[in-house]
């Protein structure tokens, strides 16, 4: 489990090229947990050896989608793209109100 737990972080720093980055996206991880006490206690389900294999593959897929997001908000940045309220293709629209 170390030597995975190495790997993975070996492999984000290298994609992700920096610290802070990678820190932020294995932040991310942890919170599908909430999600999966909630259900689990809600419906009395045992941590067993399949449940965590599925929390493990959750974390995988949860890491995955935030290195995605992360590297497709730095290509924006990179192109010029403004980003406004976390959306790169929202429209910008100083003072207007908007209509419900």
């Amino acid at each position: 489990m170390p030597v995975t737990i190495i790997a993975v972080l070996l492999l984000l720093m290298i994609q992700l090229q920096d610290m802070r980055k990678m820190a932020m996206v294995l932040l991310t991880a942890p919170l599908g947990l909430i999600g999966v006490s909630i259900i689990m206690a809600a419906f009395r389900i045992p941590f067993g050896f399949v449940a965590m294999l599925g929390v493990i593959a959750l974390a995988g897929m949860i890491i995955r989608n935030s290195v995605i997001l992360v590297v497709q908000i730095d290509q924006d940045v990179a192109a010029g793209v403004a980003i406004v309220d976390g959306h790169p293709s929202r429209p910008r629209c100083d003072g207007c109100v908007p209509s419900y």
